[in-house]
């Protein structure tokens, strides 16, 4: 986004802008900086007014066109051909899919009916994400795109946008264009859009971006002399045009699902299995233009232009100097494994994240165990036993009824599978003591990948803990029990956590931080609220009969003032004393507002069912934390635990009422249903904290209120209220 001081109403007007090319693969980074030359202007759908989006091209520092810039060498072509008036029509099919890579509207874990009911439909089940494609068509025509249309294709959940006619060069800004919009509100809806040419496999269409094209000359009567001698000229360059026709093309071009082989050229009238269709009515009147049906949907439409340097124009093949020929690769003999069977499905395909990917190298690179290293953070005095916990570095975790994560050091990633496209061989030199058994230099294939598993950034799933360790409260009583006495019932250990819940080490330590778990001779177990506030009112009263100041306060006087006076063991002392604050040489600074935070939860517990007055929770408040630190005082940290009940009258006090947000669903469409059946409407400010548990960052959670929520204005100010009635 680049803040101009004109309003801008000619390309002309525009600068030069750089950026570094190094980040997206077009530089080098000792020379990074790439040029952006503005080349087309649209207006700005999404800021209205007078803000426009600019498409550009790539230069280098030496003013040559990047190895990216296909536009380039187009523009020349088309400048070239302009006498013949080449005009283009471009049906640019694609294929939408929810979050997580199912296809968009498809039911979970199923497939909708056979294709076919689905083309140009209308009806729930017949057609999905309706809303998206309208507003991507509206964006569109207020850009000054030229779209002619769009329709629901074949399979669903695969629509189909028209751009033209466009004429020469401009077919490809206003692709595009319109390609970069369609992208840009499917994020808003939270969708992806697919440009592959054949996105599912099986009986589904695939997905392609036909081409209607003619010249002047063919537009004119007698015209169809002109597009057959085309058509002939393209026949005899075939194999030419389909390298730069798109990726993955061959998965679509079958023979089948009204494609024609893509090693065979042909053409017909109203022939939808054929290369090239020349329409009917173009065949009765004999003049108008014919359709390439070869041309895949993830073509770059500056790329081909050797489509329009052959036959439909001048029956010249431009040399494509943007690219360069493949290298030679060396020739192997393959064998099956003869431990094919059971190594099938033995490897997984996995797509790291930059951090993942140098975190495995470094460990490659040291020679280091990526498995587990000794975790010196932990301090094994808290747990009262000599055992010596690890800090897993790579470690993938879930029970058979849960998705799979993978967890580093400090996040938690879901991992989620994508059908490939093509089958990926995984193949290696032969055994040495199998080498007797095979030619020499043979390479075994030891499975066949389908799929590869993507990382997605996720919240630690630890909601189980508190299932799992709900009957071992920690609270008064149990200071009373000796070393090694236990309540009957099932233990869960500290190993148990790190194996069984889903989140990185030091997201767990942290998760048990937050949740107040106390580690007891290893095991896990909640301290009990109201014990909790007692003895941070204890520890608070105690700072003041010991003359101890909070920001460094003497932990063996204090914890041993709480053991002699009040029965409290070290053990439960000192990890609340970390909980709230930090332990250093013998000293404990105490976190002021999070002691002070946890004191006003005390009170706002008893207060569920019951509302208190605002005023009156914030005076009992400041009365239980005393004058040293009444000014830490605020309701805003008690934001996520509490609901506020406006007043009915005027001149009625505020009420408040204990709402926490851990005790609402982890699945986004139960826990909107919750709060919405709490209360209707809600500022942003009050529903962002209920949502910061299982968004992992600002970015996914306002997709949640984009997915479950709609916006009112009132006076006053926005509100969100239920999209929809959720069952949960």
């Amino acid at each position: 986004m680049v803040t101009v001081s004109k309003k801008v109403t000619d390309i002309g007007q525009l600068r030069v802008w750089d950026f570094d090319g190094s980040s997206t693969n077009q530089a080098p980074g000792n020379d990074s900086d790439v040029y952006l030359r503005p080349a087309a202007i649209f207006k700005d759908p999404f800021r209205g007014g007078d803000n426009i989006l600019v498409l550009a091209e790539t230069y280098n520092n030496d003013g040559t066109p990047n190895r990216t810039n296909y536009r380039h060498h187009a523009a020349k072509v088309m400048e070239q051909a302009k006498e013949e008036v080449p005009w283009f029509g471009l049906e640019q099919e694609y294929t939408l899919f929810d979050a997580d890579g199912s296809p968009y509207g498809w039911p979970k874990g199923g497939f909708p009916g056979p294709q076919g009911p689905y083309y140009c439909g209308a009806g729930t089940g017949k057609v999905f994400a309706r809303d998206l494609i309208e507003a991507h068509y509206r964006a569109c025509l207020y850009a000054g795109i030229n779209i002619s249309g769009i329709n629901a294709e074949v399979m669903p959940s695969q629509w189909e946008f028209q751009v033209g006619p466009c004429e020469g060069i401009s077919m490809g800004d206003h692709l595009w264009m319109a390609r970069y919009l369609l992208v840009r509100i499917a994020e808003q809806w939270g969708v992806k859009v697919s440009f592959h040419p054949k996105p599912l496999q099986g009986d589904w269409n695939g997905a392609g971006c036909h081409t209607n094209f003619s010249t002047k000359a063919m537009r004119e009567p007698g015209g169809i002399k002109v597009i057959e001698a085309a058509i002939e000229k393209l026949s005899k360059r075939h194999n030419e045009h389909i390298a730069v026709y798109g990726e993955d093309n061959d998965l679509r071009l079958t023979g089948r699902h009204e494609t024609g082989h893509i090693s065979d050229f042909s053409s017909g009238v109203a022939n939808r299995g054929a290369s090239i269709r020349v329409p009917r009515h173009v065949a009765a009147q004999g003049y108008g233009y014919f359709e390439d049906r070869r041309p895949a949907s993830n073509i770059v439409f500056f790329g081909n232009s050797a489509f329009w340097e052959d036959g439909p124009c001048n029956g010249r093949i431009g040399e494509r100097k943007d690219l360069a020929p493949h290298p030679l690769m060396p020739d192997y003999e393959l064998n099956f494994s003869p431990l094919s069977f059971a190594e099938a499905g033995s490897y997984k395909l996995i797509e790291l994240t930059p951090d993942l990917t140098t975190l495995i190298e470094t460990a490659i690179k040291n020679d280091d165990d990526l498995e587990s290293v000794p975790k010196p953070s932990f301090d094994a005095s808290n747990t009262n036993s000599q055992f010596e916990p690890i800090f897993s570095r790579l470690t993938i975790k879930g029970e058979p009824n849960e998705d799979a994560v993978l967890c580093t050091a400090e996040k938690t990633f879901i991992m989620r599978s994508v059908s490939l496209s093509n089958s990926v061989l995984v193949v290696t030199p032969v055994p040495d003591e199998r080498a007797a058994a095979f030619a020499p230099d043979v390479l075994i294939i030891r499975d066949q990948l389908h799929e590869v598993i993507e990382l997605t950034p996720a919240v630690a799933k630890l909601h189980k803990l508190s299932a799992l360790i709900r009957e071992r409260q920690y609270d008064e009583g149990a200071e009373d029990e000796g070393e090694g006495e236990a309540d009957d019932g099932p233990r869960f250990m500290y190993e148990d956590a790190r194996q069984q819940i889903q989140a990185s080490d030091a997201e767990l330590d942290k998760g048990l931080k937050d949740r107040r778990i106390l580690i007891i001779n290893r095991e896990l177990r909640p301290i009990a609220p109201a014990y909790l506030t007692r003895l941070l009112e204890l520890i608070i009263n105690l700072l003041v009969s010991l003359s101890m100041k909070h920001d460094a306060v003497q932990v063996e006087p204090l914890t041993t003032a709480l053991a002699d006076e009040h029965d409290v063991s070290r053990a439960v002392s000192t990890q609340v004393m970390q909980w709230f604050g930090e332990l250093k040489d013998g000293r404990w600074k105490m976190d002021v507002p999070a002691v002070v935070r946890e004191v006003g939860l005390g009170i706002l517990r008893n207060h569920r069912r019951d509302p208190i007055e605002k005023d009156a929770l914030v005076s009992k408040w400041k009365e239980q934390v005393g004058d040293t630190f009444e000014s830490s005082v605020s309701l805003d940290s008690l934001a996520g635990n509490y609901l506020e009940a406006e007043p009915v009258y005027t001149g009625d006090p505020v009420t408040i009422t204990y709402f926490p947000s851990s005790i609402l669903p982890v699945d986004p469409a139960a826990r909107f249903s919750e709060l919405f059946a709490a209360q209707k409407k809600w500022r942003a400010e009050e529903v962002s904290p209920f949502l910061s548990d299982i968004a992992v960052n600002n970015k996914e959670r306002d997709k949640l209120l984009l997915k479950y929520c709609r916006t009112v204005t009132e006076p006053q100010g926005v509100r969100y209220t239920a999209r929809a009635q959720y069952n949960g």
